[in-house]
């Protein structure tokens, strides 16, 4: 058995390794390409420290650290002596040297009336104590200002102007007391019942006063006289009456207007005209017209045309009659003071405005359907 020598070249050498004790030596080929480097040893020891550097420039100051803890409270200090107040007159001081109490002693004051603003000025505007207050009744108690007054008014009357109580009573004959509103309304609720008892019949006549005297109504003027229903009624007819010395043609217009607070207000009807030509002649007009339960109207007459002698009958008295109601007066006394009139009317009616109280009353009636 031969051993074989392996000759490998390694960098231009030739390593020769014996196999069996022989070693063959063939000829050396061309050297074969670098091989791929070997990995990288083992690093060396450390060498010495080499010589310290020049110092490096000053780096930027760091943050402001953290506030640290309040430290202890430092002992009280001694206390200091106790303080006095001193005053002048008159400025007074009343306390103690640990509790002051200033004030004034006015009666150690003396101001000049140059020191005080405006004080003559506003002194001569002042009533002097030498004017007197004067009453007449029913106000009393007046006299001379030097002193305190007291003013009084006394009870009133009949016959003396002074202070009333008022009472709600519906029953009281007293001539001392005045009427609430409240026994007013008590009153008129416990009226408006038997009123209701005055029922209209069906075809009669009403009229708002029996007036047998005559007055000339002025050309253009509206005359409104009130007049009450007591239950619900529908009206077929108005009417007027030509004075007894009537002579020539009129032309009278008639209507009938709401209540406003007690004088007239609001329009409810026209009745249109009517036509007087004789003397003593009721002039008659058809309407159609309902009529409310409980409530007060106005009757309105006008003479838009006057005739030669234009007489109606009515009354022109001064006497308070109050409302009247159908046709149960029976004195022209009663005229009605509460009567209104508006004048420079021409033409169809309109709402009433602001009419005037009036003396003047025209016997009107209505007929109801």
């Amino acid at each position: 058995m031969s051993e074989t020598l392996i000759v490998t070249e390694v960098v231009n050498s030739v390593v020769v390794t014996p196999v069996n004790n022989k070693v063959e030596i063939a000829s050396v080929g061309v050297q074969g390409p670098t091989g791929a480097t070997g990995a990288t040893g083992a690093t060396g020891a450390q060498g010495a420290t080499g010589a310290t550097g020049a110092t490096g420039a000053k780096g930027d100051t760091g943050a402001t650290g953290a506030t640290g803890d309040t430290g202890a409270t430092g002992a009280t200090g001694a206390t200091g002596s106790s303080g006095v107040v001193s005053v002048t007159s008159p400025i007074t001081n009343s306390g103690t040297s640990t509790a002051a109490n200033i004030g004034i002693d006015q009666t150690s004051i003396t101001i000049a009336e140059s020191q005080v603003t405006n004080l003559v000025t506003d002194l001569s505007g002042k009533v002097a104590t030498s004017r007197t207050i004067s009453t007449t009744s029913p106000l009393s108690g007046g006299g001379a200002l030097s002193s305190n007054l007291t003013l009084s008014v006394g009870a009133g009357s009949t016959s003396t102007a002074g202070v009333l109580q008022l009472t709600d009573s519906t029953s009281s004959t007293s001539t001392t007391t005045a009427a609430t509103p409240n026994s007013v309304k008590t009153a008129y609720d416990s009226l408006l019942p038997r009123l209701a008892t005055l029922q209209y019949k069906s075809g009669a006549y009403y009229a708002n006063g029996n007036y047998n005297g005559t007055v000339t109504p002025v050309t253009n003027t509206t005359y409104y006289h009130p007049f009450f229903v007591p239950n619900a009624v529908t009206l077929d007819r108005l009417a007027f009456i030509t004075g007894s010395s009537f002579s020539g043609t009129s032309t009278v217009r008639m209507g009938i207007y709401a209540d406003n607070n007690g004088i007239p207000g609001n329009l409810i009807l026209d009745a249109g005209t009517g036509s007087g030509t004789t003397a003593n002649q009721t002039v008659q007009i058809t309407i159609s017209q309902s009529l409310s339960a409980g409530t007060i109207y106005w009757l309105a007459f006008n003479s838009q045309t006057a005739a030669t002698i234009n007489t109606h009958y009515g009354a022109s008295n001064s006497a308070v009659a109050g409302l009247p109601i159908m046709n149960f007066m029976t004195s022209s006394s009663f005229i009605n003071q509460v009567s209104y009139s508006q004048a420079s009317v021409t033409g169809a009616f309109a709402n009433a405005s602001s009419p005037t109280s009036s003396n003047i009353a025209f016997r009107l009636s209505y007929r109801v359907a």
